[in-house]
This record gives structure tokens, C-alpha cells and sequence, in this order.
């Protein structure tokens, strides 16, 4: 990849002297990407309308919000498959794994992420359905997470593993997904599917999994505020998180910011939901 030598900062320097993005979410159908700065002791937001910046590679753990503020990993712990290490994530979650695979109702673990109450929901988006579960009150802000184009609560769980069991079974029994690919994502940053495309794939999966199931929950919302100025013409190219990002932002929906790549001119996508425990640079605009 190539980055102007004005742009260059070599990844000790971005551990030292830059910002460490510790989130990423939305507030409703406004997106947040939020970075702790080095040496000054504070949160700021990165502005997504106007991407510049270089992303290292290293990633380290983000620490922790709580009632009073936000609080820097003690120990710095490097980290892969999450962006917070263990002590960190322990204020919410005993055992990591247990945030895909959860192993009790909560009876074990006395914790309140597993023993609260889940939905299993139907996102839609593009041509797809997909399965997912999450607790009542995130159903609306899960969807926008995931750049659905609309999202539908299908059947009300006690706890978290129930959920997750029963996403399963609906996965296998009914032939949806559970994950979608960066292909296709992108495909459907091109083409929405119209209102009535929408709820008829809805009540088509309302009906078959009554079949077997009398507590089917029958509502969908649609989700169609996203910050979008302009969608692009050809599927976006999926760009590396690691490196320089650089242009004008065309539109932000789910875990991926659109924007058009000021050196080659062609829209790109960044997957910004995996920038936390990452560290930022900032790259002069002119």
C-alpha cells in the first residue's frame, strides 16, 4: 500500500504519540468513534465525515467505562480476538468466550450479561436474512450495528444461552445465516431492497417458523437513517484496517465507513468496528 511520505509514521511512533481508539457504537443512527489521547489524559471523537488518519497494526487493550468515567488498561495487555484483555472485560463478562458461546443461564456465573432476558431476531439486509440473538432493549441499536436494513424480534428468551441455542436451531432448521461475508456486504452497499421486498421476506419467515412455534413475535421496524451523502455506483474494495486512510466520506452504515480514497479516487471500505484497541495517527488535510 502505498502512503505519501508526508503521511508516514512508523508504528512506534503511533504506540507513543497518537490516539488509542477505545470505541466504536452508535447513538441511535449517529456513529461515535471515540479515542483516548496519549499523554493528555482524555476522550475526544475521531470526525467520520472526513477520514484521515494512519491505523497501526498493534492493538492493545482499550480498559474500561464504568459509573465514574473511563479508565486505561493497567497492565497495556496486548490483545487479538477482543479489544479488552480479561481484567478488564471481567467488570461485565467472567469469561470471555462466553460473549459467542455462552456456557450457563447465568446460574454459574452470577452475572447479570447472561442471566438477562434475549431475543432471537431476523436482520434483513440486501437479499439476506440473518439470525441473531441480544437482549430487548439493544434490538434496535443491534440492527443498526449490523447495517441492517431492517430488524424483527422472532422469539423471547430467559437468558442468553437459551437465546443462543435457539438462534442455532433456527439457523439449521430454517437455512439462514448466522455471519455474513465482506462480499456481500458490500454488494448491498450499492442496492437496498424496497419497504414491500422487505416485509414480504418477513412474513414469509414469520409463517414458517410458526410451524413449529406458537410464541412467534409478528413486528419489524425498517432501518433507513443512516448517514449516507452518497452511495457508491460498484461494490466497494474492502481495505486493510491496518495503514492509511485518507478521503471524502460517502457513507456510513453497520461496522463500515465509505469513503472515497483520495489517492486513487475510488470508493473503499474500512471496517471501523475493528479499529478499537487500535491506535490512530492524524493526517494533515492539505
Amino acid at each position: 500500500m502505498f502512503i505519501r511520505a508526508d503521511h508516514l509514521l512508523t508504528e512506534p511512533n503511533l504506540m507513543v504519540n497518537s490516539e488509542h481508539v477505545v470505541s466504536f457504537y452508535w447513538d441511535d443512527f449517529v456513529p461515535h468513534l471515540e479515542v483516548y489521547v496519549l499523554g493528555e489524559g482524555k476522550l475526544t471523537e475521531i470526525d467520520l465525515s472526513s477520514p484521515g488518519m494512519l491505523v497501526s497494526e498493534r492493538r492493545r487493550c482499550v480498559g474500561r467505562f464504568d459509573e465514574d468515567g473511563y479508565h486505561p488498561c493497567p497492565n497495556n495487555a496486548a490483545v487479538r480476538n477482543f479489544s479488552q484483555c480479561p481484567a478488564c472485560a471481567s467488570s461485565w463478562i467472567p469469561v470471555q468466550k462466553c460473549i459467542f458461546e455462552p456456557r450457563c443461564g447465568g446460574e454459574r456465573c452470577d452475572c447479570d450479561f447472561c442471566r438477562r432476558a434475549h431475543v432471537v431476531y431476523a436482520a434483513f439486509t440486501g437479499d439476506v436474512v440473518k439470525i441473531g440473538m441480544t437482549s430487548e432493549p439493544r434490538l434496535r441499536t443491534r440492527g443498526i450495528e449490523q447495517g441492517a436494513d431492517a430488524i424483527a424480534p422472532l422469539v423471547d428468551c430467559e437468558n442468553r444461552m437459551e437465546a443462543r441455542k435457539l438462534e442455532k436451531r433456527i439457523s439449521g432448521d430454517l437455512g439462514l445465516k448466522q455471519f455474513v461475508n465482506h462480499g456481500k456486504i458490500a454488494k448491498w452497499l450499492v442496492t437496498s431492497p424496497s419497504r414491500s421486498e422487505i416485509e414480504r421476506s418477513h412474513r414469509n419467515l414469520v409463517e414458517r417458523l410458526s410451524r413449529w412455534r406458537t410464541d412467534v413475535r409478528d413486528e419489524i421496524e425498517i432501518l433507513d437513517g443512516y448517514p449516507v451523502k452518497e452511495m457508491p455506483k460498484h461494490p466497494p474494495r474492502l481495505v486493510q484496517t491496518a495503514g492509511s486512510h485518507f478521503g471524502e466520506a460517502l457513507c456510513v452504515k453497520g461496522k463500515f465507513l465509505v469513503y472515497r480514497d483520495r489517492t486513487s479516487g475510488s470508493p473503499v471500505m474500512l471496517e471501523i468496528a475493528d479499529l478499537p484497541s487500535r491506535f490512530a495517527g492524524r493526517l494533515p488535510r492539505k
